[in-house]
């Protein structure tokens, strides 16, 4: 599909939108402080919840900022998660607390250039302490906490509701992002309520990011660090899920995951993990996944320990909390090669055994799932570099991005899968619009594809051409509520549709019903159009053949 960019306005409307992940809040409802509190006992702690009433009358209750986890400081820093320690009283969950956050300078130039803006830095990452905006109030490293959503109705019915459970995973790169920052979940509760009996339970989890959650490398395992941390984080929150759940009326053997780019190539690693998928369906909407390599990992390890004045993990454990948050902002900032994060999910042959999209090829990964998988029509425009403008540019961006493939392939992505063809026949008109193709479909578009394969007759894909159709995007409508409540205006009908497709999912495994239009199965590349001016079955504009060439290139580098 060919993509036009007539309005700068356009995205400039969408600045904010991009920076922050749709950092939304949808809440349309009024709480009340007059009852005796409601609360659960977890065992180990008893959470209140506050309770509130939808605008269309439903009674929802909750529990916010639960612990799931210990808190992983001191000697628990790079380690897997544990147990959390017993806590006296009720915990009213009223302080929200982030894991440390930091920012791609790429990003935020490619915010800058799909607005209109003047772009504050160049090709090449030169992030300084300068460039590091004010800590959050709210960071934390102790920050291993979930919201649980529920209607009264089915909390009151305890076990016996057997709610379907929809589980939150938010996105931002593996640097950033919280559990709420897209919104509170309760548009897909409110919608899962209208297809009749208890609804869904929602919960959203926070997990640790950059240097906290994804610092691997052979020198950092050989000295006790545990690569991955961050997957066992949401492993461990699903566990949790699994085993306290039923106290909220939900159902611990219908656990669905969703989430979001970074979210979502999370859930594919959970499909390919040892172990197998520690749930039920999944719902990875864009999938951001890219492969860091033994080498790099190490070069991120050592970097942080020269950065920090240490020699070895022991000490490193021993930093400060806000000397290595200073430390993981520089590192995430200065990520590079354009669109590829330096920390996330990596071959640790432990959790991992290969890349996941060599394993899903290879027929490694867990089959007993279903999932539901999609795309926005422009997704991979985040990630663009807007300074390739030559071929001879764009060799070298394939050299950064690409650094062990072998030459023959390099040339053949070059000369063949990506030509230098700006005649439209290619999907592209332009020197931006090859690379565009090129790391969208690297980082996102094929892995939606990938999935589809790998679930023949229980898999369903969308395609989200609402314009601008940029990365992330289609998280409005995900957690549309009211329209009053939003910053960026939402299709309400689309919205509805959407959030009755995926509650459909997490209650019966089909995204299908009487109140939606029929969703066919991703076979030879169907997938759902969602637009303004309909939900409709299509082909999808991921060129699948491209994609095949694309992972053997890559699993043979």
């Amino acid at each position: 599909m060919l993509i036009t960019y007539s309005s700068a306005n356009m995205f400039l409307s969408l600045h904010h939108l991009v920076l922050r992940i749709l950092a939304v809040s949808l809440v349309n409802a009024v709480t009340n402080s007059t009852f005796a509190p409601v609360t659960v006992d977890l065992g180990y702690m008893v959470q209140s919840a506050t309770t509130g009433v939808t605008s269309n009358g439903m009674s929802f209750l909750n529990f916010s900022n639960v612990r799931y986890a210990a808190a992983p400081t001191g000697h628990a820093r790079f380690a897997p998660p544990s147990s959390p320690v017993p806590t006296p009283g009720i915990q009213n969950g009223q302080t929200a607390v982030i894991c440390p956050q930091a920012s791609a300078e790429w990003i935020n130039v490619d915010a800058e250039f799909l607005s209109g803006l003047p772009l504050t830095g160049g090709p090449v990452p030169n992030y300084t302490e300068a460039d590091i905006p004010p800590t959050d109030p709210r960071t934390s490293e102790d920050c291993l906490f979930l919201d649980v959503l529920v209607p009264t109705e089915t909390f009151q019915k305890g076990a016996k509701a057997k709610a379907a459970v929809l589980v939150w995973i938010h996105g931002g790169g593996y640097l950033q992002g919280h559990k709420s920052e897209a919104g509170d979940g309760l548009g897909l509760v409110t919608t899962s309520k209208a297809n009749g009996g208890p609804g869904i339970v929602y919960v959203a989890i926070n997990y640790r990011l950059g240097l906290f959650g994804w610092l691997a490398g052979s020198s950092f395992a050989k000295q006790g660090g545990t690569s991955n941390a961050g997957l066992l984080d949401q492993r461990f929150a699903l566990q949790w899920v699994k085993k306290y759940i039923g106290l909220f009326g939900g159902d611990p053997n219908r656990i669905t995951v969703i989430g979001e780019s970074a979210g979502a190539g999370a859930i594919m690693a959970h499909i390919v993990s040892n172990g197998g998928a520690p749930f039920d369906r999944g719902i990875p909407q864009s999938p951001y996944l890219v492969d860091i390599d033994a080498g790099m990992q190490e070069d991120i390890y050592q970097a942080t320990l020269n950065s920090t004045g240490t020699k070895s993990l022991s000490t490193l454990r021993g930093v400060s909390s806000t000397a290595l948050q200073k430390v993981n902002a520089l590192i995430g900032g200065n990520s590079y090669p354009w669109g590829a994060s330096v920390l996330g999910p990596v071959v640790d042959r432990v959790l991992i055994s290969d890349k996941p999209r060599v394993l899903l090829s290879e027929g490694l990964y867990d089959t007993s799932i279903s999932v539901m998988t999609g795309h926005t029509v422009a997704d991979g425009l985040l990630f663009t570099n807007p300074f390739v403008a030559t071929s001879n540019d764009y060799t070298n961006y394939l050299q950064a991005l690409f650094p062990h493939i072998k030459n023959a392939s390099l040339l053949y992505i070059n000369n063949t899968l990506y030509p230098a063809i700006y005649d439209g026949s290619q999907g592209y008109t332009s020197q931006y619009g090859r690379t565009n193709a090129t790391i969208g479909e690297y980082v996102i578009l094929c892995n939606t594809v990938f999935l589809q394969h790998a679930f023949p007759g229980k898999s369903w894909g969308y395609n989200y051409v609402v314009p601008p159709g940029i990365h992330a995007s289609d998280l409005s409508p995900t957690f549309f509520h009211d329209q009053t409540q939003q910053n960026v205006p939402v299709n309400a009908t689309l919205a509805t549709i959407m959030q009755t497709y995926f509650t459909n999912f997490a209650q019966t495994g089909n995204p299908n019903s009487a109140r939606v239009p029929s969703w066919p199965l991703a076979k030879n590349g169907a997938v759902q159009n969602l637009g303004n001016d309909g939900v409709v079955p299509a082909g999808d504009t991921v060129p699948d053949a491209r994609c095949k060439w694309l992972l053997k290139a890559l699993s043979d580098g």
